[in-house]
């Protein structure tokens, strides 16, 4: 692989599985707004609502992404959770689950909607055997 190239299009395989996380921040419960609010009875907090449409439009958007690279996209999976962190970013239990829906599809890619630090990217490269790559 190219120094300068990101994604080894040769560990592809058949596609891609793009990952997105919903947050549900630890906080107050929202108020209810009648039924004009879309965030009624989400968590809210320091952080900014991340309703779970944005999270699937941001996923079609990566997945566009990829498609134009070539790289189809094999399956989406989005994780509710209250913060990201820790050395998978995801959670072992997620990851693991993901690791078998890429060994079902042939997938070689993982392409993770969010910032993921060096030892989270290694950590998942290690456990799940796919490239790794961040929004």
């Amino acid at each position: 692989m190219n120094s300068k190239q990101l994604i080894d299009t040769k560990r592809v395989g058949q596609g891609a599985i793009v990952v997105g996380i919903y947050r549900r921040p630890l906080g107050h419960i929202a108020p209810n707004f009648d039924d004009q609010c879309s965030y009624e009875g989400k968590y809210l907090s320091r952080y900014q609502p991340h309703p779970k449409e944005i999270c699937e439009l941001d996923l079609d958007e990566l997945s566009a992404l990829l498609l134009t690279l070539n790289i189809p996209t094999a399956h989406r999976v989005i994780q509710e959770r209250n913060r990201t962190g820790g050395a998978y970013f995801l959670g072992r239990g997620k990851l693991e689950e993901i690791t078998e829906l890429a060994q079902q599809s042939c997938a070689g890619l993982i392409a993770v909607d969010g910032s993921l630090s060096g030892s989270q990217m290694r950590a998942m490269e290690r456990l799940s055997g796919c490239q790794v790559i961040d929004r």
